[in-house]
């Protein structure tokens, strides 16, 4: 028997470039809109967007184009680890912080159908709706922490034909 040799996804392959090329476009333009909001954090529009929790989303969507890089890296027990807890993070961020924000714009319209308006929804400050996108955020990492404990993320070898090994992260 001979032993074949590994593959995994390397940085010079075709796939790869375009995946970073994209990455590194998608987090510059999240880097140009986070300025945008940083520089004009007390205007009107910026402040009615619930601009907290759209800097919680524009973290998200930028751990999750920087998570392409552990992707194309070669498999190993860290950059397994990376990859499932960056996956797990960056995409609750960006979902917490929407679903806050819709149901955050679904109170106020609901409050808004009353005739007699008696008093303002409760928990719709700033700190409330960050508060609650954190407790999202929370659940999701122990989601996480839990799959990492029951089931450690590891590189292991594929065989999907009898003449092909492959390097990949067991997630």
């Amino acid at each position: 028997c001979e032993q074949l040799p590994l593959e995994y996804l390397t940085w010079d392959e075709l796939h790869a470039t375009l995946a970073i090329a994209f990455a590194a476009v998608g987090m510059l333009c999240t880097i140009f809109v986070t300025y945008q909001f940083i520089k004009h954090h007390n205007t009107p529009v910026v402040k009615s967007s619930s601009r907290e929790l759209c800097y919680l989303l524009l973290i998200g969507i930028f751990v999750s184009y920087a998570l392409t890089f552990p992707f194309i890296c070669k498999p190993t027990r860290i950059v397994c680890h990376i990859r499932r807890i960056g996956l797990g993070i960056g995409f609750s961020m960006c979902y917490a912080a929407l679903v806050v924000k819709t149901n955050r714009i679904a109170r106020i319209l609901a409050g808004s159908k009353k005739r007699i308006n008696t008093r303002k929804p409760r928990f719709m400050s700033a700190l409330s709706q960050v508060v609650m996108a954190g407790g999202l955020i929370v659940i999701e990492t122990a989601i996480v922490i839990t799959w990492i404990i029951l089931e450690p993320p590891d590189a292991v070898r594929y065989s999907p034909r009898v003449d092909r090994v492959s390097l990949i992260c067991n997630t």
